[in-house]
């Protein structure tokens, strides 16, 4: 029976998952994979597109129901199951799959404390009946697994969009068009604000090359513009 069970990051998971599994990848169907700008600039740099040209070839976007701001989805196959676009016999783009498919068993939730304003980290395992890779492998720690899937930097990126995120719903702002496109430039289409950054129209004022050569930075340049924009 399928089950979700919190863990902590120093306790230890029993997992591999591996081509061969015969498992039908079905956690990779279904699932409405949502992207951070970051994805967003990795899988663009693998599929060798700018983001425009991968969102507007893979992705949908749509307001979420809950923060009322623009969100990014992957298009999904309707006729095999609703599997990933990017999923064929196996992952297409593995070496650029986001974070929910590196941490896979595990998931990640993060909270905001009200009196400090840290992030706190939330962690499960989830346990589906159809996935063959549990009681294989190796014995690691949430912490080792983290490092071993390289999500280390995707997990930083994350964590720095939801902090622009929480501040925009705890100050009750509402997006009008206006700001949406500022937030889909600065969030997810980083290759248009790259491009302003390139021809002097914005106030960042960086070296571009690093910028062009380090998608973490860019990512994390285009959030701190949008909060300027929106929220400054």
């Amino acid at each position: 029976m399928s089950s979700i069970d919190p863990i902590s990051k120093n306790d230890d998971i029993l997992f591999e998952c591996k081509p061969d599994s015969l498992c039908g990848n079905l956690c990779c169907c279904g699932i409405n994979q949502t992207l951070t700008g970051y994805d967003i600039l990795k899988l663009s740099r693998l599929k060798n597109l700018t983001t425009d040209k991968f969102l507007k070839r893979y992705t949908f976007s749509y307001t979420g129901k809950q923060t009322k701001i623009p969100v990014v989805s992957l298009f999904e196959q309707p006729d095999k199951n609703n599997a990933c676009i990017f999923l064929d016999s196996s992952c297409t783009v593995y070496d650029a799959r986001p974070l929910s498919c590196r941490l896979y068993p595990v998931a990640r939730g993060i909270s905001k404390d009200k009196r400090t304003g840290k992030l706190i980290e939330h962690f499960a395992v989830i346990n589906e009946d159809q996935c063959t890779g549990f009681g294989k492998g190796n014995y690691m720690s949430v912490s080792e697994w983290i490092l071993d899937q390289k999500a280390s930097d995707y997990i930083e990126a994350n964590d720095f969009f939801m902090n622009l995120i929480l501040d925009i719903s705890s100050k009750n702002t509402v997006l009008d068009k206006s700001m949406k496109d500022i937030f889909i430039k600065g969030c997810y289409n980083l290759d248009l604000l790259l491009e302003d950054i390139r021809n002097l129209q914005t106030s960042i004022k960086t070296d571009i090359k690093e910028l062009e050569n380090n998608p973490l930075l860019l990512f994390k340049t285009g959030v701190e513009w949008t909060r300027s924009q929106i929220l400054n």
